[in-house]
């Protein structure tokens, strides 16, 4: 048996044993993953899309889907109530079910696109 031969059974056994291994580096460094997101921008990009789809629909259920100002329930959208270019938030870290942040109300509210842009023109 050849030492490649003998690696690879080796690391055949023991396979397993490898993947928790790495999966437990990876929880304990959670930037390890955010670095290899940022090397790779494709897969990047769809981790950060299905993350904020995610997050989207999540403040919908806990805050209801209906706008606050109009109280329509179509084509609805967050909206940072102190925008993020004027030093608005996201949220404070919390529970697991909330994906790691939480949505008060003092940061979020739920408003129809129509209102949203008024808001954003400043007509609200």
């Amino acid at each position: 048996m050849t030492k490649q031969e003998a690696d690879a059974a080796y690391y055949a056994r023991h396979r397993e044993h490898r993947k928790a291994v790495a999966r437990a580096y990876r929880v304990a460094h959670p930037e390890y993953r955010k670095g290899w997101l940022l090397a790779h921008p494709k897969y990047f990009y769809e981790w950060n899309m299905a993350r904020r789809s995610a997050l989207k629909e999540l403040v919908l259920q806990r805050f209801g889907r209906v706008c606050v100002r109009c109280g329509s329930t179509e084509h609805l959208e967050l909206d940072h109530i102190w925008p993020l270019v004027r030093a608005g938030g996201h949220g404070d870290p919390v529970p697991e079910w909330a994906g790691g942040l939480v949505f008060p109300k003092k940061y979020f509210q739920i408003l129809c696109h129509r209102c949203n842009i008024r808001k954003m023109r400043g007509l609200l």
